[in-house]
């Protein structure tokens, strides 16, 4: 990826994913939450970098579906085979939970590491509000 002026986005994306989506998920955060220094500049970053990674886990729990339908042995799909998708799918699941636990034990983590970064932005905000700094 080209330099940009989010650091985080250098090694990010993995093969098939847009740069031009993960940027604009920068350029998002940071027009929302406006950081107003180098330290919230990198919070903002990081809270966006945790969304992507959030929405890469949907995406990779979908893909294993997929795949793993697909490649599912021939006698399950003789016993199944008047299965539509979403049945197959729920046989896939079935076969495959643990990786599908492990899947839900990421996402649960980073959902927190979003809400701890979230909650130092909203303490940040708090304790260094615009006036106090101007007062000074």
């Amino acid at each position: 990826m080209e330099q940009t002026n989010y650091p985080l986005l250098q090694n990010i994306l993995i093969p098939g994913e847009s740069a031009g989506f993960l940027q604009s998920v920068f350029e998002g955060a940071r027009s929302w939450l406006q950081p107003r220094n180098p330290f919230e500049q990198l919070l903002t970053d990081m809270l966006a970098a945790t969304l992507w990674r959030y929405a890469r886990l949907a995406t990779l729990e979908a893909r294993i579906l997929t795949i793993e339908q697909d490649i599912q042995p021939g006698f399950l799909l003789k016993q199944f085979k008047n299965l539509d998708a979403a049945g197959r799918a729920a046989l896939v699941f079935n076969v495959w939970h643990k990786k599908f636990t492990a899947l839900s034990r990421v996402e649960a983590i980073v959902l927190r590491n979003f809400h701890t970064l979230f909650k130092t932005f909203a303490e940040m905000r708090k304790a260094f509000p615009p006036a106090a700094r101007e007062a000074k």
